[in-house]
């Protein structure tokens, strides 16, 4: 069963065929591409972000670590200190100091790392302070910073030591990333800003964010062993409805991560011009697909239209009708199809008139005469009758089955037959082992008594081949006695209007059949009438057998045989 049954729709699946692979390839390598370039774009941009940021609070600490190694060789407050240990004195002066250098936090540590004041009222939390004072102590240095949650809120924080002229105290300071330090990241770089705490193995907190509360929330629920692997490459994290490309960046403190930032662009915004270009990769696929659609019905009715009559005709020639004709006016192939078709149409009939005048009983000859000139009705013509009468199957009927008796007989025709066909006779009908043929009906035949006197000599040498054959096989050989004459006849179709059969009659064709009958008295095998040489126009090498007397005629009559 054929997939598509209409010649438009398979037209237009081969347009489609044709049309679609090539925007549909650019749209798959859009898809790619864009979604390659767009990656690796993104983790660009957010590494640069990220680095842009860590430069930011780097020139941040480097400003306070100067700025807390100006207040460590601050006379005045090395002097306050010698002269007072009040905490809410010097609670006030650190307060003082602090806003004049815009650092969030300012702490005073003894040597031993006990508080000595805090502008931060209350039991504030110094340890990560106590931990930088340790480090830089140990190491020598003037100075640590490192990264610490105090109250819950990331801070930057640098220890510097007093000196008067020995270490005598360390001054801390520090300043929040907070949701300020994420809005301004935010308003310079356009991505979304998390700041994320880590409290410990697997467990992570969203502090601050630029995120909407769903999406902050989402971001919450999201982190996980991802993060904690720490990759610094970029991955796509859903959020409540909204793919963003991510990456994230560490704070460590004494080589552990205290903090996390996450930097994030929206997968759909930075895929825009991907999606555009797809966008119009889709239409003009729909819009070529349109127009491939209408050139297919177009194309379609103006082909599947003389396509159809053309087969409707076909329809026409196989009930059968042979005289209605397809008028298709067109200079085309479909055009030579339908002249094609009427043609078909003519030689049809005619082999269907042949057919019929076969079945009737008339040789094709004889058909295609009647073909010709319509029926055959009695004529008087001329023409040479010969008469072949095969001898000795007589014998052989009672020693062969009927078989093998027909097939012999048939092997003799199939040699016989052609020696008259091939010289323009005809066979007019067999009767049992004998064959009757004509020369000159019904169609003329120029030479008609030299024709018929050339296949007689023909038979008598395809009988001596077939005799050597049949001696070689270890059968008896076959006898032949051919007799001819020629004479004016009446020719035309005898029988009935189920059954023809075209003949000729006449004295003359009872002759041809008695001076045949002689050849077994005469002891001859091919006996010709004197009418016969004298229609020839060559040659023979005939020698005269006398008159003889053949029954029907009081004359006698003179009949010669052939020698060559």
């Amino acid at each position: 069963m054929p997939r598509f049954r209409r010649f438009q729709t398979q037209l237009l699946a081969t347009l489609l065929l044709v049309v679609a692979p090539i925007p549909l390839a650019a749209y798959l390598i859009v898809s790619y591409l864009g979604w390659h370039i767009a990656e690796n774009q993104s983790l660009r941009e957010l590494t640069d972000g990220a680095r842009m940021f860590h430069r930011q609070i780097e020139d941040r600490t480097a400003a306070l670590t100067h700025d807390a190694n100006l207040l460590g060789d601050d006379y005045a407050l090395k002097n306050t200190l010698g002269e007072t240990s009040d905490p809410a004195t010097l609670r006030s002066l650190l307060n003082n100091h602090r806003r004049r250098i815009d650092a969030a936090v300012m702490t005073l540590l003894g040597n031993d790392g006990a508080l000595m004041a805090d502008s931060r009222p209350g039991a504030p939390d110094i340890a990560p302070f106590r931990a930088l004072m340790k480090q830089a102590d140990a190491v020598g240095a003037d100075s640590a910073s490192g990264y610490a949650y105090l109250d819950g809120r990331l801070y930057s924080l640098v220890v510097v030591p007093l000196r008067a002229p020995d270490v005598i105290a360390w001054i801390g300071l520090g300043f929040s990333i907070d949701q300020a330090a994420a809005d301004e990241l935010k308003q310079t770089t356009h991505f979304e800003v998390s700041f994320i705490a880590i409290q410990g193995a697997g467990r992570f907190q969203v502090a601050e964010s630029t995120l909407p509360p769903a999406q902050k929330a989402a971001l919450q629920n999201s982190l996980g062993a991802g993060l904690a692997s720490r990759s610094s490459g970029i991955r796509v994290i859903g959020l409540a409805g909204e793919d963003y490309f991510s990456k994230f960046d560490f704070y460590p403190d004494a080589g552990r991560p205290v903090a996390a930032i996450a930097l994030q662009y929206p997968v759909r915004e930075k895929l825009a011009p991907t999606r555009l270009v797809q966008d119009i990769l889709l239409a003009t696929f729909l819009a070529g697909a349109g127009i491939a659609g209408l050139a297919a019905a177009l194309v379609a009715r103006g082909v599947s239209r003389p396509v159809r009559e053309l087969a409707a005709h076909t329809e026409v020639i196989a009930r059968p009708d042979y005289q209605t004709k397809i008028q298709l006016d067109r200079r085309d192939e479909l055009g030579q199809l339908a002249t094609a078709l009427n043609r078909m149409s003519d030689r049809l009939a005619e082999a269907e008139l042949d057919r019929d005048l076969v079945n009737k009983g008339l040789s094709p000859q004889v058909a295609a005469e009647m073909r010709r000139h319509g029926e055959l009705g009695g004529a008087l013509r001329e023409v040479t009758v010969l008469f072949a009468d095969l001898r000795g199957f007589t014998a052989l009927s009672e020693r062969l089955p009927p078989d093998q008796l027909l097939g012999l007989l048939n092997r003799c025709f199939e040699r016989l037959v052609p020696e008259i066909e091939s010289r323009g006779g005809i066979v007019d009908k067999f009767v049992g082992d004998e064959i009757m043929a004509l020369f000159g009906a019904p169609q003329p035949l120029a030479g008609a008594a030299d024709q018929a006197l050339q296949a007689a000599l023909g038979l008598r040498r395809a009988l001596a081949a077939l005799n050597a054959e049949f001696a070689a096989e270890g059968r008896p050989a076959i006898a032949c006695g051919i007799g001819l004459n020629t004479a004016q006849v009446i020719a035309g179709n005898v029988g009935t209007s189920a059954r023809l059969n075209y003949t000729v009659i006449g004295d003359g064709v009872n002759l041809a059949k008695r001076i045949e009958s002689a050849t077994r008295e005469l002891n001859a095998d091919l006996l010709v009438s004197e009418s016969t040489l004298r229609a020839a126009r060559d040659r023979y090498a005939a020698r005269d057998l006398g008159r003889i007397t053949v029954k029907g005629r009081a004359a006698p009559v003179r009949v010669f045989t052939l020698e060559g």
